[in-house]
């Protein structure tokens, strides 16, 4: 019987499954075990080859945020620190750190949640007198790594994250001797940049009561390419932005020529979300 087959089965009998993209990571972590028991002649033949099926993504896209919902969560507790309702559990309303940066950095830059989380300090520096995220994965610490090499990219620091006192946030860890732009995140049990910040967010929705199929930190990335579309930035230059393989300027990192990066510039300012207004109260000292 193929996976699907089975899976059905057991379905009609009133058991429980798990999604097929749960199943393939598990199926394929296996196969590689096999696949080094074969290498070195403990077995003859990888049996966890051809068990994997094929998945439908666009069953499983992470929905972008309405502007409501926007509006909704960007004045709430944990960034306009008002109301009865507590930011999370230590009862700490509008505190500075990663849970308050990490969903405004993903949604003014479009990048995915590990590469924000990873950040070294030294990753946020200017560029021909432009602030910038440089995402470039590590050579000194294996836990630092990138999607593929397209993702080694250049994105301009968006101006409302200057105006919230980011660059203020990354100033002070430095001070404080920390390497990471976020010091108080490590990674998941798989490690996974993303485990904990996921975890957590997918909670604060549901306390907000707007958790919807697929909503996540990940849909912030789809947002930011909506709205690159609303505003009419070049579809290579988004590309670029978000570290797509299908794009020559991807690859650009480390460095890049001033007028490319004047281009992104100009578009990352373009991006307003609806009009978004963010709480002028996110400027000020916690």
């Amino acid at each position: 019987m193929s996976l699907a087959d089975a899976a059905k089965a057991w379905r009609e009998k009133g058991g429980k499954t798990r999604s097929l993209t749960t199943i393939n990571k598990e199926i394929s972590a296996v196969s590689a075990f096999f696949a080094w028991l074969k290498r070195n002649v403990y077995v003859e033949e990888n049996v966890a080859l051809g068990f994997r099926s094929k998945v439908d993504k666009s069953k499983g896209k992470y929905p972008p945020y309405r502007d409501v919902e926007l509006v909704k969560v960007f004045n709430s507790s944990l960034f306009a620190g008002s109301g009865a309702e507590k930011a999370y559990t230590n009862g700490r309303a509008n505190t500075r750190d990663w849970r308050y940066w990490l969903p405004l950095c993903l949604l003014y830059s479009g990048a995915r949640t590990g590469e924000i989380i990873q950040l070294d300090c030294s990753d946020v520096r200017q560029e021909h007198g432009v602030w910038i995220f440089d995402l470039v994965e590590s050579s000194e610490n294996e836990d630092k790594r990138l999607k593929n090499k397209a993702s080694r990219r250049i994105v301009p620091i968006h101006p409302t994250l200057i105006k919230c006192g980011f660059l203020k946030h990354v100033e002070m860890m430095t001070e404080a001797k920390h390497t990471r732009v976020f010091p108080d995140v490590e990674t998941g049990p798989r490690g996974d940049w993303s485990y904990k910040p996921s975890k957590f967010w997918a909670n604060y929705l549901k306390r907000l009561g707007m958790k919807r199929k697929g909503l996540c930190l990940h849909s912030f990335r789809h947002t930011f390419t909506d709205e690159c579309r609303r505003r009419g930035v070049d579809e290579g230059l988004t590309s670029a932005l978000l570290g797509h393989a299908n794009h020559s300027q991807t690859g650009h990192y480390g460095s890049i020529p001033v007028g490319p990066l004047m281009q992104r510039k100009e578009a990352i300012a373009r991006l307003s979300f609806g009009d978004l207004a963010v709480n002028a109260r996110l400027s000020s000292k916690p």
